[in-house]
């Protein structure tokens, strides 16, 4: 039997499996969706660093990896726009690259229950991953979630919305309820707190609560990432007392690293070199470990 085992599968003598959830940030990821959430686009070059850090025997067998995919929610509208003011306008590569980055920040706010706004949309994507990773495991699985950039503002508030949801989701691990760790990356979640007083900013509360007491991840359980030459990246502590008081109590773990190589790690496009770089996915892979280890 695998060491991580729940009750369902330690009498079935099948390994218990981990599931990993990965959401991009803003901008065009690929040229279209991947067919499904199994196929790495991405997320391809961290996956295939921690399958080695961690061991493909022990990763295919125990790690259930899927991907985020939201970028194209927007695309078709930002492109829409910009073919209807190609003559209108000037600097049309600047422009693009305003309308698939600050667009997608700017566009993504919590509206009233509308199918077609960016908030539902995306956090409707979310949720069809977490069904099928559910599919694919089993209610009490722990989740460990690593979100890049503005992928992490985009679940910590789909993380809050769970918690403080009236109308529940159908399994524990659909609710976040079996969530164990939650590793951002090159994060700018304080971008998007200026419009609250510091004393008011509450972030999320640690998620897993329905996982066996063993495998309950409580300090920390949140890692944040940040390169201090990546103008994106921010530290959370100083956000407001809420934070720093986790970051205090040692529930979140602050961890500046250094990402990129000879060219990049010093300039802003270290923004993008977490992906690659094993000052991020040695520690990720070690993250993941101590689950398989309890």
């Amino acid at each position: 039997m695998g060491i991580f085992g729940n009750r369902k599968q330690a009498r079935s003598g099948a390994p218990r499996k981990i599931a990993v959830a990965v959401i991009h940030g803003i901008g065009s990821q690929a040229e279209s969706r991947p067919a499904n959430s199994t196929m790495l686009s991405f997320s391809k070059d961290l996956h295939k660093r921690i399958r080695k850090e961690l061991g493909p025997k022990s990763f295919d067998t125990q790690i259930v990896w899927r991907e985020i995919f939201w970028s194209d929610v927007l695309a078709p509208r930002q492109m829409r726009y910009l073919e209807a003011i190609r003559d209108k306008v000037n600097f049309r590569s600047l422009r693009e690259f305003l309308l698939f980055n600050i667009a997608d920040a700017a566009s993504y706010k919590k509206t009233d229950p509308d199918a077609q706004s960016a908030y539902n949309m995306i956090h409707g994507r979310i949720r069809d991953v977490l069904r099928e990773l559910r599919e694919d495991t089993d209610d009490d699985t722990p989740l460990i979630i690593m979100a890049h950039s503005f992928g992490s503002q985009i679940m910590s508030n789909y993380i809050w919305d769970m918690q403080q949801a009236t109308t529940k989701a159908p399994t524990p691990f659909e609710r976040m309820e079996t969530l164990g760790g939650f590793l951002t990356f090159g994060s700018n979640i304080p971008l998007f707190l200026f419009s609250y007083a510091p004393e008011n900013i509450q972030p999320i509360s640690y998620p897993g609560v329905k996982l066996p007491d063993e495998m309950q991840q409580h300090y920390p359980w949140w890692l944040n990432f940040y390169d201090k030459d990546d103008i994106v990246a921010f530290p959370l502590r100083e956000t407001g007392p809420a934070y720093e008081a986790m970051v205090d109590s040692g529930q979140i773990d602050e961890i500046m690293i250094d990402v990129g190589n000879i060219f990049t790690s010093w300039t802003p496009k270290s923004h993008t070199a977490y992906w690659r770089d094993k000052n991020f996915f040695r520690p990720a892979a070690k993250f993941i470990q101590q689950f398989l280890n309890r």
